[in-house]
């Protein structure tokens, strides 16, 4: 992340990266003291002044793109650890919904037997009532 930045893009100042999660640390631009040739037009420049800036512009650029590499190693550490958690916490639901997909199933069989054993229980209370009305009939 750059602090501050001139008119062409190139960082003047400080350059903060973030390494390894909790470490900050601070490089400084090469060359400070030439940031008046950055200012300069392209065509008042000299040969060797072109080269300077060149190679000033393609540092900056090479610092940009290494920082984006260690930003994306970081977010892709921070993705899989994250991908890796959600992987387990799936694994758990789906062992609790096949455990509650069991109950429920042995449930809903206990339930047909209570509802086969009530109406078992009805047929003998009837035949029972029967009876008795007949041995009453007969006394």
């Amino acid at each position: 992340m750059s602090l501050a930045q001139n008119q062409s893009g190139i960082s003047n100042e400080i350059i903060l990266s973030q390494t390894n999660g909790s470490t900050v640390q601070a490089s400084q631009s090469p060359n400070t003291s030439n940031a008046p040739v950055l200012r300069k037009s392209h065509s008042t420049l000299s040969q060797a002044e072109r080269a300077q800036r060149k190679r000033m512009i393609d540092q900056a650029y090479r610092g940009r793109v290494k920082l984006h590499k260690e930003q994306m190693k970081s977010n892709l550490e921070t993705l899989t650890g994250e991908n890796e958690s959600l992987k387990k916490e799936n694994q758990s639901l789906k062992a609790a919904n096949a455990s509650m997909n069991q109950t429920l199933t042995d449930q809903a069989k206990e339930i047909d037997q209570l509802r086969s054993d009530l109406l078992q229980l009805k047929n003998d209370h009837e035949k029972q009532n029967i009876l008795l009305e007949t041995l009453s009939g007969l006394l």
